[in-house]
């Protein structure tokens, strides 16, 4: 366990270059899985496992549809079950992108979007139209993104808030 503030930053930055080598290695050749699994680890308490490694949706749609599909394909040859994502990424494109490479394998992976909304009405809105995006009928984690206030919080927990 780092004891200090350079220690913890040396650390993370020596899994960061762990995790790009594994990364780069992995995707350059043509392995199977069985020749290099993928570690899992629990997620909290929730009783799923999933890869150390995960998919983060804000890039799917910074390349073509094509090679977004792709990507997620090979994720998935390579024993990558988790998938971040959020109904603001490029207006939803990412999460489209995610539900067409994810059709007929919905049930083998873990996928969490986002919202940012913190009324009721807005959250079950954008909930809606990410499963519709998706293609999928449920989400195994729904975060909300970017809280940076206090009133953030006290809104999503309130009266019409978007907890409800």
């Amino acid at each position: 366990m780092p004891s200090t503030r350079r220690d913890l930053l040396r650390a993370g930055a020596g899994a960061g270059l762990a995790a790009t080598s594994l990364a780069r290695g992995a995707f350059a050749q043509d392995a199977k899985t069985a020749d290099r699994p993928m570690p899992f680890r629990d997620l909290g308490k929730t009783g799923m496992k999933v890869a150390i490694l995960s998919v983060g949706g804000h890039h799917l749609s910074r390349c073509e549809e094509d090679v977004a599909i792709a990507i997620v394909h090979r994720a998935l040859d390579f024993g990558i079950n988790f998938f971040d994502n959020a109904w603001n990424y490029f207006s939803g494109k990412s999460e489209e992108r995610l539900g067409k490479a994810l059709k007929g394998r919905r049930d083998k992976v873990f996928v969490m979007t986002k919202s940012e909304e913190r009324k009721k009405e807005g959250a079950l809105r954008q909930i809606d139209e990410s499963l519709k995006r998706m293609q999928t009928d449920y989400l195994d984690l729904w975060q909300f993104h970017a809280l940076q206030k206090v009133e953030d919080v006290e809104t999503i927990w309130g009266p019409g808030g978007a907890m409800e």
